[in-house]
């Protein structure tokens, strides 16, 4: 996994990662696209106290932007 198609696996990294990708992309995905996928990491055993595991990002914040994907493929990026 690289620093492109995910995060940093920490709390800190996420928010950084999610910063530079908030400023190349600054359109958040429609509700239900945003909605859509917080079901699916609610639904993910890699779901902890509402952040993914397998990452380290705070599922709210990054089901938001259309630059972010799940890292282990259950939703991809959001092509307008």
């Amino acid at each position: 996994m690289t620093e492109e198609q995910c995060c940093k696996r920490s709390l800190v990294g996420s928010l950084w990662d999610s910063a530079k990708r908030l400023v190349k992309d600054p359109v958040p995905v429609p509700k239900e696209i945003s909605d859509w996928r917080i079901i699916q990491c609610e639904s993910c055993d890699r779901l902890e106290n509402g952040v993914c595991r397998e990452c380290g990002c705070v599922v709210k914040l990054k089901t938001k932007f259309s630059e972010m994907e799940c890292p282990i493929g259950k939703w991809d990026k959001y092509v307008r």
